[in-house]
């Protein structure tokens, strides 16, 4: 069977590549124009695993679920349109042709260890589960942002991600700088 063709299992398969960031599925979900809500569903099925994870408890209501999965929405949206501005504006490279759409689809694959954060309830393992996925999550980035900017080398991917990284810090200080609590 063709690999482009799709069946249930599409998303499945899909993840579990972007999980071993291979880039030829990187590069089939860049492609895959309907693979955006595919590409949704990863990023809130990590938000969830990181609600629980982080949580320590399943069962700390809908409304913690809720949040995390909203936040996680925004992000994924927020860092997709910064890449794209860097990765366009700033560092394209020669063959860089993409769209929002192409970094929307690879980042929420790129987010696919996240699921398991959900292994964090059980608090033993919670520092080294979050430090683990954490290390893939960022190495998983490189790689989306590498095959949706059609970059030859990795060290552009990296810069994209450092720079965009940088640009999240920064805005998150100012923020809590300008309202968040004052310390006495």
């Amino acid at each position: 069977m063709d690999r482009t063709t799709k069946t249930p299992f599409t998303p499945l398969r899909r993840m579990g590549g972007a999980l071993m960031l291979k880039g030829s599925i990187y590069e089939e979900i860049e492609h895959d124009r309907s693979a955006t809500v595919e590409a949704l569903a990863v990023v809130l099925l990590g938000s969830m695993a990181a609600g629980v994870g982080g949580s320590g408890a399943v069962a700390d209501g809908v409304e913690r679920l809720t949040f995390f999965a909203t936040l996680a929405l925004a992000a994924w949206f927020a860092w997709a349109v910064l890449v794209y501005q860097i990765g366009t504006r700033i560092l394209p490279g020669a063959r860089t042709r993409t769209d929002m759409g192409e970094l929307l689809r690879t980042l929420g694959y790129g987010s696919a260890p996240a699921v398991f954060l959900c292994i964090g309830a059980w608090s033993p393992v919670r520092s080294p589960v979050f430090a683990i996925v954490t290390v893939w999550l960022l190495v998983a980035t490189v790689v989306a942002i590498g095959h949706a900017l059609d970059y030859a080398r990795v060290t552009r991917a990296v810069a994209v991600a450092v720079l965009a990284w940088g640009l999240t810090a920064a805005l998150a200080i100012l923020m809590g700088v300008l309202f968040g609590p004052t310390v006495s």
